[in-house]
């Protein structure tokens, strides 16, 4: 099928530290209409699902400006350049949470909306998790932690108290592929 689709050409239409936007052009042979498709282009995520010594997983509550909200959300960020995403992940872990794993899993890797973003979205679930690291949050950072059993995530979930898509897909992979401690 996708024999159907040309490729034209790719013209930047923005750049700052954070994100490129882009303009492909693309022809749909099968009806022999084009249009550029704007993406957004950006580093690859992580995302880490803190399970705790006694079972409880860790969320941080921080304030998302964009939305005017403090969202509730797994631990997780952009990957740097040359860093791998397992490094990625020990790093958001540590630095969001103060928390430290003797073990990481990958579970996924997921698109976090494919629509108009090219990166992916590693998740990890991070087992055994232990308050041994250091706190380093980004200058714009403001980040609580909080514990929850499973059933209390679930129940915000429901209860729409937790929206952040990469969260919810995230948990859906920890459900699904998950090693839990019970």
């Amino acid at each position: 099928m996708k024999d159907r689709w040309k490729f034209l050409d790719k013209k930047k239409i923005f750049s700052d530290n954070i994100l490129d936007i882009s303009h492909h052009h693309w022809e749909f042979t099968a009806k022999g209409v084009s249009t550029p498709f704007t993406s957004i282009d950006t580093n690859d995520w992580v995302v880490i699902i803190p399970e705790l010594q006694n079972g409880k997983i860790a969320l941080v509550r921080q304030f998302r400006p964009i939305v005017n909200e403090w969202t509730l959300e797994f631990p997780g960020g952009a990957i740097n350049r040359g860093e791998s995403h397992f490094d990625a992940a020990k790093r958001e872990l540590e630095e969001e949470t103060s928390l430290i794993s003797d073990q990481l899993i990958l579970l996924s890797t997921m698109r976090p909306n494919p629509a108009i973003m090219s990166n992916r979205c590693y998740v990890y679930l991070a087992t055994n998790c232990k308050p041994d690291g250091r706190y380093n949050f980004d200058p714009f950072e403001d980040i609580t932690v909080i514990d929850y059993t499973k059933s209390e995530v679930e129940s915000l979930i429901r209860n729409g108290e937790i929206t952040h898509s990469v969260v919810l897909g995230a948990y859906a992979c920890y459900k699904l592929f998950g090693v839990s401690n019970g």
